[in-house]
């Protein structure tokens, strides 16, 4: 038995027993690999920063993490975050230690590297490492016996194991470097299909959505079998075929990071998240472990409101949000809202319960009931001078009672 609950920004993972990481006294942490009782961090990967691939691997570097993908197998593994030993979860930059295949990741509080092997991150902050935590790391780079690292103070190199670093004059020629120093991907250019819901507009370097809101790329690799990956800021990371040129996006976690509402629905679990101005539904589908993103704007009805429950069944889904109450058939693409225009109480809705044909629906001034009606609902007040102007915050249904939270 696992316990999942959500926590402002994240879904956590909780499988028993409690978290394994251990300070000590050097600033030196270290993480064991996954067990019982670690927490299992899933987040949203639409801010990517970097990627790296090491054979068939792919890091995807993100402000929430790094997600690891297999490109051959086509799957996803358990995410690299805080939970797993990380100082931070905003990714600034990723490389491969090719003398042992180590990910180094370059985060805002700190430099840490995940050992494959031992499933083992191991981090130091940038005290202890010798350099200003507001002077970033651009640039990672290593050669036989030290690890390079540049910031707008000049290069440093650094032992692999005390994590100290040492001023350097220059950068030194022909190491595997990564990031403002690499070597720029030869071909950038990239198409994408209607399907995906976006444009690309090469001049301009930037995703648009069918809303016309602007996403922009934040940077390329290339991998080496040719193919080019494409991350982005809100639109999460792409990866373009070596021979056709097309890219897909690789859609993993969250739709966006700020999570307010989660229903299981059968194997699809439902979670409502926003980000300044939008708000958006993820169907996380753990069968095939896909994610489906349903964003708010006003081609799909979907508001930028901020949903505080979620109700589903095998053909419809629900939501409760401070702009009304929301319903969508599974098989239609659009969503329909119901405000004080439909006699509703308040647009304010805070819950909702299914009893039977009806749906109850407590608002932050008394309590409605909807019937299907057509293709829609039709709404109707619970006349009870009890209920008048009476935030129904919670509501629970046992049997044939309903339990009301004012």
């Amino acid at each position: 038995m696992r316990l999942k609950i959500f926590f402002n920004s994240v879904i956590l993972l909780f499988p028993l027993l409690l978290n394994a990481q251990i300070a000590h006294p050097d600033k030196v942490y270290n993480q064991l690999f996954y067990r019982p009782g670690d927490w299992v961090t899933y987040f949203s990967a639409a801010h990517s920063t970097s990627v790296v691939v090491t054979g068939g691997l792919a890091y995807i570097g993100t402000t929430q993490g790094v997600v690891r993908y297999d490109v051959v197998k086509k799957e996803f593994y358990y995410p690299l975050s805080v939970s797993s030993g990380m100082l931070d979860s905003h990714v600034l930059l990723l490389g491969i230690d090719p003398s042992n295949n180590n990910l180094w990741i370059a985060t805002q509080n700190g430099l840490q590297y995940f050992d494959p092997v031992t499933q083992r991150i191991i981090a130091s902050d940038y005290f202890h490492i010798g350099i200003p935590r507001g002077d970033p790391i651009t640039s990672l780079g290593f050669d036989d016996s030290r690890v390079w690292i540049q910031t707008k103070g000049g290069p440093f190199s650094l032992d692999r194991t005390s994590f100290r670093a040492n001023k350097e004059k220059e950068w030194p020629k022909s190491i595997v470097t990564y990031g403002a120093l690499a070597e720029k991907p030869s071909k950038t250019s990239f198409q994408i299909t209607n399907e995906t819901g976006y444009i690309y507009n090469s001049s301009e370097n930037k995703f648009t959505d069918g809303e016309f809101r602007d996403y922009s790329v934040t940077n390329y690799y290339q991998d080496w079998r040719g193919q080019l990956w494409i991350t982005t800021a809100g639109v999460g990371t792409w990866l373009a075929s070596a021979i056709s040129r097309i890219a897909v996006p690789i859609q993993y976690g969250l739709a966006w990071p700020s999570v307010s509402a989660m229903s299981f629905d059968d194997a699809d679990f439902w979670i409502a998240s926003s980000s300044v101005g939008q708000s958006a539904l993820t169907k996380w589908d753990q069968r095939k472990d896909a994610f489906t993103y349903y964003k708010s704007g006003f081609r799909s009805g979907l508001s930028a409101g901020y949903s505080s429950q979620i109700i589903s069944d095998s053909g419809q889904i629900w939501l409760a949000m401070n702009d009304g109450f929301v319903f969508k058939n599974k098989n239609s693409s659009t969503w329909q809202t119901y405000t004080l225009r439909n006699d509703l109480y308040s647009d304010h809705v805070l819950s909702m319960a299914k009893a039977g044909i009806k749906l109850f629906i407590g608002t932050e001034s008394g309590l409605n009931y909807a019937l299907r009606y057509k293709d829609g609902y039709a709404i109707y007040k619970f006349e009870s001078p009890d209920l008048w102007n009476i935030a129904i915050c919670k509501m629970y249904r046992s049997g044939k009672d309903l339990w009301l939270g004012t």
